[in-house]
């Protein structure tokens, strides 16, 4: 499938981390957040991010090996949202290390790391009738805030912004409409309709241009907390698929 090599190079590279252990600062939940918890807490985000997409991309991997195209449309879509968020994540954080604003860190790092929106909504009703109350979890980060940060992102530094219109496009093909139905549709001039098995195309370019920059902000996040051990085996996953860039997108 188009796209694959420079997915495996990160895959590849991704998959050389170690992640050492974290271990939380003696820091109380009313005491005054510290640089060292916010450090802590950057990288414990950072590490599972990095987890999560390499096992991700080894799926990809696998669906690109069968040429399974509308399924790696709908896992193209996660990985671009992971981009967002990573980025909406690194630029809002970066603004509170500049000033040393520690308890705005905290409120930005929570409801990414335990935000849960379904437990908010329908988890009471699940939980045990007998028993503590189950806690309330902040939201999540919304995917809507994530994406415009990106598309800020993309222009500021690259002069151009389409986030939305790509994630408009992987969204098409990850929901039920008619955008999946019409991948199957081949039309004869008579205008006799052939479901066909096999679909052509890729959604790969999208993952590999996200995936440099997901790996950007997640460099930019490890900085920030001041690690080096993941962030040096993640730079190195970076070079790789950025030599295979091209000098300037058209």
């Amino acid at each position: 499938m188009l796209g694959i090599q420079p997915i495996k190079l990160v895959h590849d590279g991704l998959g050389r981390v170690d992640f050492p252990p974290l271990a939380r600062p003696h820091v109380g939940p009313k005491q005054p957040r510290t640089e060292e918890l916010i450090n802590w807490a950057a990288r414990m985000y950072t590490y599972s991010v990095i987890a999560h997409i390499r096992k991700v991309l080894s799926g990809l991997i696998l669906l690109a090996g069968a040429e399974n195209v509308p399924a790696s449309h709908v896992i193209s879509r996660h990985v671009f949202e992971w981009a967002a968020q990573t980025c909406y994540m690194s630029n809002k954080l970066k603004v509170c290390y500049e000033q040393k604003d520690w308890e705005k860190a905290w409120e930005i790092l929570t409801p990414a790391a335990i935000g849960n929106l379904w437990a908010n909504k329908f988890g009471a009703q699940y939980a045990p009738a007998f028993g503590p109350p189950m806690p309330t979890a902040p939201n999540p980060v919304r995917i809507g805030k994530a994406i415009a940060e990106y598309e800020a992102h993309q222009e500021k530094t690259y002069g151009y912004k389409e986030a939305k219109d790509t994630y408009g496009l992987l969204s098409e093909y990850a929901h039920p409409n008619a955008v999946c139905l019409q991948q199957y549709h081949t039309i004869a001039a008579d205008g006799t309709l052939t479901i066909e098995n096999n679909v052509s195309g890729s959604s790969l370019p999208f993952v590999n241009w996200c995936l440099m920059d997901l790996l950007v902000f997640c460099d930019t996040l490890l900085g920030l907390s001041k690690e080096t051990a993941v962030r040096a085996e993640a730079r190195k996953a970076l070079n790789e698929i950025l030599k295979l860039a091209p000098k300037a997108r058209k």
